[in-house]
């Protein structure tokens, strides 16, 4: 349910795998969004987990999960004949006060991972596998941010991120990592429905029997003169119309520092798990290796001066 400034309920509900809305001024006589006595559908079949929200303007919202939701991990052996069915969409539908419309923010794509047959793949000789995969999109849900902007974040477990993306008035911005990866990344997802002012949001999410906390912070505008904008991810703008957002894509460094055999037959070349924060110099990576740093709390470290180029530190002056 979401209560609009006017005190209006909305509520968006999953019934036969479809999702509906109706709509209330006084709590006791509900309609459809065109007046008319009970609910209407606004998303068709194998839709479920809707999210509703309006924005300042009155435009309503509704988030959902579309198309196959088949759970691969319960059926490995059958994966190969369920793979066409195992992706998903994330959708939302849009009421501009005159009809419903619904569009598909994102589609499963096919991705090849890794899979490692042992712990021990150099000493036992034996070499991990690539196999293609569907992504497994989750359970999109819809916040609103201190300016009455609407967000949407999802879980992708496949890739083992919370992603996020805004709306910009007639349809949602290109989507960016709210966190990640996750070792063994839940479908449980807990996002702040209304800021209630404060210029962040709150978004919970549990992986590997462990709940993580996370606050995005909502950027404040500002008109001082002295102040310089500069438009990279569109955060500075609560709206646009007939603007196109486009975006500089990464390019792979030809010379890549880690990755097994890089360096040797080092095991911890072979690195599991990654993640990089600012420092005062520059960048620090954390990692977790195959050998001796193979440890959940990622004793491995490389620092960087300006992001591309990096050292690895000697796990003497890591420990420090």
């Amino acid at each position: 349910m979401w209560i609009d400034p006017g005190g209006t309920r909305h509520v968006a509900f999953e019934r036969t795998r479809r999702v509906y809305y109706t709509r209330s001024a006084d709590g006791q006589t509900w309609t459809d969004a065109s007046g008319r006595a009970g609910d209407e559908m606004v998303a068709h079949f194998c839709s479920s987990w809707p999210s509703i929200a309006t924005t300042p303007a009155g435009t309503v919202l509704i988030a959902c999960q579309g198309e196959g939701k088949l759970d691969l991990r319960r059926h490995p052996e059958r994966y190969a004949r369920l793979r066409p069915g195992g992706g998903s969409t994330i959708s939302y539908a849009l009421h501009d006060g005159a009809r419903w419309a619904i569009h598909d923010l994102l589609r499963s794509s096919e991705i090849i991972i890794k899979r490692r047959v042992s712990t021990n793949l150099i000493a036992s000789g034996r070499s991990g596998s690539f196999e293609t995969y569907m992504e497994e999109l989750w359970r999109p849900s819809l916040a609103v941010d201190l300016h009455g902007v609407p967000w949407m974040f999802w879980l992708n477990t496949t890739r083992r991120h919370v992603y996020f993306a805004r709306f910009g008035g007639e349809t949602f911005g290109d989507h960016y990592e709210a966190r990640g990866p996750y070792d063994c990344l839940s479908r449980t997802m807990l996002v702040q429905k209304d800021s209630c002012g404060q210029p962040a949001l709150g978004v919970m999410t549990f992986a590997a029997n462990e709940l993580y906390f996370d606050r995005h912070p909502v950027p404040q505008y500002s008109s001082a003169e002295a102040r310089r904008v500069t438009f990279i991810d569109g955060m500075e703008l609560a709206e646009w119309r007939g603007v196109e957002h486009r975006l500089g894509r990464w390019q792979k460094h030809p010379e890549p520092i880690f990755g097994q055999g890089i360096s040797g037959d080092s095991r911890d070349d072979d690195i599991a798990w990654c993640e990089v924060a600012p420092t005062a110099e520059g960048f620090e990576m954390r990692y977790m290796g195959q050998g001796e740093l193979r440890s959940n709390p990622m004793p491995g470290r490389a620092v960087s001066a300006d992001g591309l180029h990096w050292e690895r530190m000697s796990r003497a002056r890591s420990a420090r």
